[in-house]
């Protein structure tokens, strides 16, 4: 018995040196940075310092593979983001979640990157996004940029269905999360700060692991997962913010943020790009702008405040 023991814990220290080697060259799998919550703000970010570079792959064959690296303030970019300089090229900064966070591209893909390429860089474009992001985090994001006296040109916020309903905590915004959350009472708005970001220290040990990464993020069999809630991808008739242009809350949140944004960034033009219903051009059905993008336009007041729908144009490109 005690033979078979040996053997047995011999085999397997093998194979999994064997397995870690394998999913760290040949397949190899999803590494992805440390996240940490920036001090000032509460922002979701990355730690620079625990990890700056890494291989961002999905697919059980890691068939799609991307370059990232994290730049000295915490955000994924090659480019080093700094104060506005009189003189030097205007900054186009915009803010998002995992659509715009940019792990699935490289660099030099990403979109604000593409704007920056077609301006022929007399722009330069940063990207401050994180999975998760929200309404309430794009008013932080401009306040941010104002604290470390980054002074854009034009500020885009990418909306998706249940940017708002998620950030307001009368409408659907939960408490007691790290996110920071809108509070409407008698049409007047707050906003709620964030709750500490809390990590999980075997939950970082194992992440150690490629065996580990390999069928978590790649093969996707994550034990600890809770299912999705991609609202772009509800029927139409079905998700919270269908009503969004009769619901007064929303236009008041609207302005408000709006507002604040000027405030914190008062020569900076704003532009809301708007997501399209994605299901919608999936299966092939007539798609309206979503529930919010009404709202938005009517708070919106060109030229400093712009509103850009996405349906026409990822309807004519699917």
């Amino acid at each position: 018995m005690r033979t078979f023991l040996l053997r047995l814990v011999a085999f397997l220290i093998l194979f999994t040196g064997v397995g870690e080697l394998f999913f760290r060259f040949i397949i190899p799998a999803r590494q992805s940075p440390i996240v940490r919550q920036e001090p000032d703000y509460n922002l979701m970010q990355f730690d620079p310092k625990a990890v700056s570079n890494g291989l961002f792959t999905s697919g059980r064959w890691a068939e799609q593979q991307s370059r990232w690296h994290i730049n000295d303030l915490g955000w994924n970019s090659d480019l080093a983001y700094k104060p506005t300089e009189k003189g030097k090229r205007s900054v186009i900064a915009i803010a998002g979640d995992s659509q715009i966070e940019g792990f699935y591209v490289e660099h030099h893909e990403h979109v604000i990157r593409r704007v920056q390429s077609l301006s022929g860089d007399r722009i330069v474009g940063y990207s401050l996004a994180s999975a998760g992001y929200k309404l309430a985090e794009y008013v932080q994001v401009a306040r941010y940029l104002a604290h470390h006296s980054i002074q854009p040109s034009v500020f885009v916020m990418y909306i998706n269905r249940g940017d708002f309903w998620r950030s307001v905590i009368e409408l659907g915004g939960r408490r007691h999360t790290p996110s920071p959350r809108f509070s409407v009472k008698d049409g007047v708005v707050t906003m709620e700060p964030g709750g500490t970001y809390g990590t999980s220290w075997y939950r970082r040990l194992l992440r150690r692991s490629a065996i580990v990464r390999y069928l978590v993020f790649n093969a996707r069999l994550n034990p600890l997962r809770q299912g999705t809630a991609d609202l772009g991808m509800t029927r139409r008739n079905r998700y919270p913010e269908e009503n969004a242009a009769s619901n007064p809350v929303y236009e008041t949140v609207a302005r408000y943020v709006v507002r604040e944004i000027r405030k914190a960034l008062p020569a900076t033009r704003i532009a809301f790009l708007v997501d399209a219903d994605r299901r919608s051009i999936r299966v092939d059905e007539s798609a309206q702008p979503i529930g919010t993008s009404a709202v938005i336009k009517r708070v919106c007041d060109p030229p400093w405040c712009l509103h850009v729908d996405l349906t026409t144009a990822f309807t004519d490109a699917r």
